[in-house]
């Protein structure tokens, strides 16, 4: 296994407010990617918090076996209270406002045996499935909020129902073959529960890649929207992975590819991937 990191920011901001993060610790990989809320202040410096507090509990829990030990959900509550509990303080002592912690937060982690998903807020999960014939097969996950008010990890609930009554977040699968893009499947949420997810990997050569919803704002040089399904597929075309600059390496790649092309990206874009 390998990881690598990467984020970058979009044409019409000034400041990168996504920020992404992977590593290792004994036979444990991880990606970590946060993407901070437009409209709060000094939400980039909120994502970055969010990231290095969820490395050191994924760190930390990982030295004491917890995440072979405890089921899904007990996972996710657990890595919830301690992230929310170490940034609120950072956050008081910085000092910033509270408002800085409004930002998505996906957590990847995987042991030879077994991948392990856990997300607050939207974003997109691209993992290699399988192959069917020879061919890559690939299933991308997308967690939208269709109002465009995702709810945090640091967000009370009945605070925010109270502003966005009327929100609720769908889990989107599509599957990607030779080409063809499929939409397997749509889940909808009124409680915002974290999207969660655990597989087996012992048999993969695959990826995870966690990535957040600047991988939507791709344009042509119409200014028309470039499907993020073949966007996911460009950010993932790795040549190989045998170190931890594959990412980095093939997103160099694709912004020469696009700046060819006359194409960009309004929003920010993080990227954290784990090879399997």
């Amino acid at each position: 296994m390998n990881h690598d990191s990467y984020f970058e920011i979009g044409c019409s901001h000034l400041v990168c407010q996504d920020y992404a993060i992977s590593g290792c610790i004994d036979d444990i990989h991880y990606a970590i990617v946060s993407d901070g809320c437009s409209s709060a202040p000094h939400s980039e410096i909120g994502a970055q918090v969010l990231c290095h507090v969820a490395k050191y509990y994924v760190e930390t829990y990982a030295r004491i076996g917890l995440f072979e030990c405890l089921d899904l959900n007990m996972i996710a509550n657990l890595l919830k209270v301690s992230i929310c509990k170490r940034a609120n303080e950072i956050q008081k002592i910085y000092p910033i406002s509270p408002m800085a912690l409004q930002a998505t937060l996906m957590i990847a982690t995987a042991t030879p045996n077994e991948l392990t998903i856990v997300a607050w807020g939207d974003g997109i999960i691209v993992t290699k499935e399988s192959f069917v014939g020879g061919t890559p097969y690939y299933k991308i996950t997308e967690i939208e909020y269709p109002t465009n008010a995702p709810f945090y990890i640091t967000l009370d609930k009945k605070a925010y129902l109270m502003e966005h009554p009327d929100s609720k977040v769908l889990w989107k699968s599509h599957f990607y073959c030779d080409g063809t893009t499929e939409l397997h499947d749509t889940r909808e949420h009124e409680d915002f529960p974290p999207f969660i997810s655990r597989m087996d990997i012992k048999e993969s050569n695959g990826f995870v890649a966690l990535c957040t919803d600047g991988l939507k704002s791709y344009q042509d040089e119409n200014k028309k929207p470039v499907s993020f399904i073949d966007m996911a597929r460009e950010v993932t075309n790795f040549a190989s992975s045998d170190n931890n600059v594959f990412l980095t390496r093939n997103m160099n790649f694709l912004k020469r590819k696009i700046l060819k092309k006359s194409w960009s990206h309004f929003d920010d874009l993080g990227c954290a991937v784990i090879s399997l």
